[in-house]
């Protein structure tokens, strides 16, 4: 479970080599925007629905992707930072639903931030970047 893969892959698997202390700790990252908008909170991290369990209100929820299992989350969030996805993706679409800035293809973000960060998800420009 610890291995990570490229998305796209020919041949025999190889897993990522794990990224460097300097890639880790960039305060910004730039994705796709998926849902318009700009907020500004703290960030809750969470690799499965069951760490997300603490979010409180007006968090912006930083996962590796979504599905179904996630939506108990929407309500709660005030945006979506996902590591994989597209402008369909499961988080992409709900999150324009429910009109949460959103932004997808930020991989590391869940290693890069830590939930308490306080952070600007901007879905207009795709950034999310720490602040402070």
């Amino acid at each position: 479970m610890a291995l990570e893969f490229p998305r796209v892959m020919k041949g025999k698997p190889v897993p990522l080599a794990p990224a460097g202390e300097e890639g880790d700790t960039a305060s910004v990252m730039h994705g796709t925007p998926v849902s318009r908008g700009m907020v500004v909170g703290l960030a809750r991290v969470a690799r499965t629905p069951e760490e997300a369990v603490e979010m409180r209100e007006g968090e912006i929820l930083i996962v590796p992707y979504t599905d179904v299992g996630w939506a108990p989350y929407f309500c709660r969030a005030a945006g979506l930072a996902t590591e994989i996805g597209s402008p369909l993706s499961h988080g992409a679409v709900v999150a324009r639903e429910y009109g949460l800035p959103a932004v997808v293809n930020l991989p590391g973000a869940t290693k890069r931030f830590k939930t308490g960060d306080t952070v600007r998800l901007d879905g207009n420009t795709g950034e999310l970047r720490r602040l402070g």
